[in-house]
Order: C-alpha cells, then sequence, then structure tokens
C-alpha cells in the first residue's frame, strides 16, 4: 500500500495496536508508521498526555478516505503498575472494539550513566521499572493475542544489552534481561501464533544528522566509539526504526520470532 508520498507500508487494515511510550520521537514515529499501513492505534502515554493528544490529531487529520474506518484514541498509566498496564489494556479493548493484537514497547527510563559506585536506589529503581514495564505489558496483552491467532510483540531495546560501556552498566544489564525474556516468551507463545521480537538500537539521529534524543555531554566518549565500530556510514533514524517494526507486525513477518535485530549501523557486530 502506498499513502501519497509515503515510502510503501505494510497493510495493517482491521488490527489494533498499542503503542506503549508513543509520545517519544521513537514512538511518535512507530505510531505515524502502523497508522499509515491501515492500524488502529492507541497511543499510549504516562504524563505527557497534551503531547499524545496533539499526535492523535496529527493522524486523524492526515487519514485518507479510504482509512476512515480506522480509530485512534489515547490511553494513559504508569506501566511499571501491573494493574495499571491491565487497566491500560482493558481501556484499549472497551473503546476499540478488540483487545490489541499488535503491541510496541518503546517505553524506557530517562536516566543518564552512574558508575558502579554512585548507583543512587533511585537510578537502580528507574532502570528496574524499566524492565517490569516489559514485563507488565506482555502480562496484559498475550491472553488477548491468544485470541486473534497473529499476535505481534516488539520491545524496544539497545545495543549495549551486548557490549559494555563504563556508567551504563546498569542499563546494558536490564536491556539484557529484556532481550531473554522476550526470547522465552517467544516459545511460549508460539503455539498461538504469536511472534515476539526485539528492536535493538545504537545512537538513533535524524536525516540532518542531529540526534534524535537529547544531547548529553556524558554520551561523547560512547559516541566517538560508536562511530568508530559502525560499518556504515550513517546511524538508523527514527523512521528506519517505523519502518522495521511495521515490517515486523505485518503478516509478512510471520516466520520470525524470538529475534534480536539490531538497528545500529553494523556497530553491535
Amino acid at each position: 500500500m502506498v499513502i501519497g508520498s509515503a515510502l510503501p507500508v505494510d497493510d495493517l487494515s482491521g488490527r489494533v495496536a498499542l503503542v506503549c511510550g508513543g509520545t517519544g520521537r521513537i514512538g511518535r514515529a512507530i505510531t505515524r508508521q502502523l497508522a499509515a499501513g491501515g492500524a488502529s492505534v492507541a497511543v499510549h502515554c504516562h504524563r505527557r498526555r497534551e503531547r499524545a493528544e496533539s499526535l492523535l490529531t496529527g493522524l486523524k487529520k492526515d487519514q485518507p478516505g479510504h482509512l476512515q474506518s480506522q480509530r485512534h484514541i489515547v490511553v494513559a498509566g504508569d506501566l511499571a503498575s501491573v494493574t495499571a498496564a491491565h487497566a491500560v489494556v482493558r481501556e484499549v479493548r472497551d473503546k476499540m472494539g478488540a483487545p490489541p493484537a499488535i503491541v510496541v514497547n518503546a517505553a524506557h527510563p530517562e536516566t543518564g550513566p552512574a558508575a558502579t559506585d554512585q548507583i543512587s536506589d533511585s537510578h537502580l529503581n528507574a532502570h528496574i521499572d524499566g524492565f517490569r514495564i516489559h514485563v507488565n505489558v506482555c502480562r496484559a496483552t498475550i491472553a488477548g493475542m491468544r485470541d486473534s491467532g497473529a499476535g505481534r510483540l516488539i520491545l524496544i531495546s539497545g545495543a549495549l544489552a551486548v557490549r559494555p560501556f563504563p556508567g551504563l552498566g546498569v542499563y546494558g544489564a536490564v536491556k539484557a534481561a529484556a532481550n531473554a525474556f522476550s526470547r522465552t516468551l517467544a516459545l511460549e507463545e508460539g503455539s498461538y501464533g504469536t511472534t515476539v521480537n526485539i528492536v535493538s538500537l545504537g545512537r538513533v539521529e535524524y536525516e540532518d544528522g542531529t540526534q534524535a534524543f537529547d544531547p548529553d555531554p556524558r554520551y561523547e566518549a560512547l559516541d566517538k566509539i560508536t562511530r568508530m565500530r559502525m560499518a556504515l556510514t550513517k546511524m538508523a533514524t527514527p523512521a528506519d526504526v517505523a519502518r522495521t517494526v511495521s515490517f515486523l507486525v505485518s503478516p509478512a513477518s510471520s516466520a520470525i520470532t524470538g529475534q534480536v535485530l539490531y538497528l545500529a549501523g553494523g556497530e553491535a557486530m
């Protein structure tokens, strides 16, 4: 399917998608891509409801005539709470008529690096909550996916899960835990037709070279090493991430599960 001047997208017509962390830069790109493919999208936010509503307005404004059956909504909640995660999924089901068959978790804690002897309880707990969000989202959604027979779970992770860097030990450990959890879940849910995959990111930039995340001087050394190790000359863009997710949730990816796909310009090789 081709919409306007956009690149071809996968046909997701009739599917209900939940994008957790949908107000972040990566989450917004994924939301737009899934909507362009025909999915009805529930945009999740924690605190940034106004940003989520603005994204929703844009989706409805850009919606082509032949996709008028799409419904997009905003849902809010702290997914680190399993009670809130189940409430979010119930709201999607009640308002959209079906549980989400496509779930993308782009939610993550916003914390900087810290050497081991400087790790505070709040730093550690924020990262553990990031892993808890992954688990809670999956706990709340897999039953509905089983009924669909073609569920799709995508968790956004990071290349630091497989290569260490000073100050990012807790971050890397949590991402590695998410990878291991996802592969186990893929084994558990495969007989129901549900696929579970990880999209693991390195540095993400826009086409003009500006960073997709707020620059942090504490990451300058990591950025320099990353560029030295990359096989390609460009970083992945939010659009690259969104198109990869779109493929992984489409029928074309039905034989792919339990995989970690690195969007890091070859840096994680």
